[in-house]
């Protein structure tokens, strides 16, 4: 059982690494509540870290014996080859999967806070799509000043049916979402491109769909 936790810790540590810890603190806490057991909660523990890309760290490597003094004289020195760009990956550190149909279709006629709040809520969405943020929190992310520009782009995303709200929020715990598939294209082409709605316009506007 020791060896089972242990190894759903590295995985954890290394979904945080790679993801940010408000993703690895919500899949601690939904698993501490949903997973049937050790071997359960391994498994989904797995199946997440497959879903991210991620793997736990590895130990490093035992240390190699000293060739005798005689070989040493013989080796000749070689020079380490300098990095390059191809050595390294386009996916490191992570990466997050925005829809092909947002990507081709959308972007083009979405603002640009819009389109940044749907990139940074596919980061921290979970497998099925659902993830919680602050408007205010959301605004930080996307380069704003005021959580009104947060509450403006996801209401925004609601109205275009890229996201829907799942749970209310209450007191510090901020609102549920789900980033959800466009039905009507054209439709959502139309909303994206009214643009943001206006910080003057009542709040409770946003409320009703926030």
């Amino acid at each position: 059982m020791f060896n089972l936790y242990t190894e759903a810790d590295e995985l954890l540590a290394a979904i945080e690494a790679a993801r940010g810890q408000q993703i690895a603190d919500a899949l601690r806490l939904a698993l501490d509540e949903s997973a049937p057991g050790p071997e359960g909660y391994l498994r989904e523990v797995r199946k997440y870290a497959a879903y991210y890309g991620v793997a736990p760290a590895q130990p490093p490597p035992a240390p190699e014996e000293a060739p005798p003094p005689e070989a040493r004289a013989r080796a000749k020195p070689r020079r380490a080859p300098n990095p390059t760009a191809e050595a390294r990956s386009h996916v490191e550190g992570g990466y997050a999967r925005v829809s092909n149909d947002v990507i081709e279709h959308l972007m083009r006629v979405m603002p640009d806070a819009a389109f940044k709040a749907y990139a940074y809520a596919c980061k921290i969405a979970r497998p099925d799509g659902t993830f919680f943020i602050s408007h205010a929190t959301l605004a930080e992310k996307i380069g704003r000043q005021h959580r009104t520009s947060g509450q403006g782009a996801m209401t925004l995303l609601i109205r275009a049916g890229l996201v829907r709200r799942v749970k209310l929020g209450h007191g510090a715990r901020a609102n549920d979402y789900q980033l959800v598939p466009v039905d009507d294209m054209e439709q959502a082409k139309a909303m994206l491109a009214t643009g943001l709605p206006w910080k003057e316009r009542k709040t409770t506007e946003y409320a009703a769909t926030a």
